[in-house]
């Protein structure tokens, strides 16, 4: 591995299915309870756990993958976790189908089972997107409030393959 690219760059040493992957990461995109993919209790999440994923793209660039992932929100560690499970069925340790029955499941065991959380190596928030009515300070607010609400969001990440 490039040892420029150590902090920015998660470093899998075995082949990947990019054709695996890619029908794994097809079961991810749409609105789903993600509870498996989240590292916190159902207490903590008082705003629930469905999310909306628009697009989750794997791109081969040269010696890397490039993992683009968009949506309406992240739970906490939700895209390490669905970069973990791609890369083992990449790996071709568990079938891409396998993602769909974890998904369904809402058990973050089942997940922690099959797949490790992904290191944050190379993980990257591009940019965040707000609609403008959620920038209006709600009323009675002060006048420095920003009634900030975030509505989408999308992630990169860096792999090299072999």
């Amino acid at each position: 591995m490039d040892p420029f690219q150590l902090r920015y760059a998660l470093h899998v040493r075995e082949t990947l299915n990019i054709y695996a992957m890619k029908e794994a990461a097809g079961f991810l995109v749409g609105e789903h309870d993600f509870s498996a993919f989240a590292n916190a209790s159902k207490q903590q999440m008082k705003g629930g756990f469905v999310r909306k994923i628009y697009r989750l793209d794997i791109t081969e660039m040269g010696a890397n993958y490039l993992f683009e992932i968009e949506g309406n929100g992240f739970l906490y560690k939700q895209v390490r976790n669905m970069v973990g499970l791609i890369l083992v069925v990449g790996k071709e340790l568990l079938p891409p189908s396998a993602v769909e029955t974890i998904l369904s499941s809402r058990c973050r065991k089942l997940l922690a089972y099959h797949a490790p959380t992904a290191p944050s190596h190379g993980l990257h928030l591009m940019h965040v997107m707000y609609n403008e009515e959620d920038l209006i300070a709600p009323s009675g607010a002060s006048r420095y409030s920003r009634g900030i609400f975030q509505t989408q969001s999308k992630c990169k990440l860096l792999l090299p393959h072999i």
